[in-house]
């Protein structure tokens, strides 16, 4: 089976009660997803997950707090292919109030914010939703 990388990463904001967490609506999964995307050559995890995160958002001002870990899972790509996919995940922040998605009817169509726990358990994919459980302390910032 074909091996594939990604990076990513669970942004946060500050909110009255807490941090809230963006997400992105994927078309092809029908379902909210962590925004990432394939590293591409040449390309650190640290770099691609900025890109990503960006591109998916369309949010500037995104920071890396730290890395949380890497998923490693199956996954559908676009071209119905299956990979084991090793997905690099990065904490961001933001001070934005707003996002607005690249638009891509086939995929990405929305970004949502979430509070932290309904966000974790909105994610389509389980080993993201266990793993954002497993790293659920470390989901702030200062």
């Amino acid at each position: 089976m074909k091996k594939a990388v990604s990076a990513g990463g669970i942004v946060l904001r500050k909110a009255k009660d807490g941090f809230e967490m963006l997400l992105v609506y994927s078309n092809y999964f029908n379902s909210w997803m962590i925004p990432k995307g394939h590293v591409k050559d040449g390309e650190s995890n640290e770099e691609a997950a900025v890109r990503e995160v960006e591109e998916e958002t369309g949010l500037k001002d995104v920071k890396i707090v730290s890395k949380l870990g890497m998923i490693s899972r199956k996954s559908k790509e676009l071209s119905q292919e299956i990979v084991n996919k090793d997905i690099h995940i990065f904490l961001f922040k933001t001070d934005s109030e707003t996002s607005s998605p690249r638009k891509n009817p086939e995929d990405l169509t929305m970004t949502r914010w979430f509070r932290i726990d309904d966000g974790i358990a909105s994610l389509y994919f389980e080993p993201d939703r266990k793993f954002l459980l497993n790293h659920r302390s470390e989901l702030n910032f200062k």
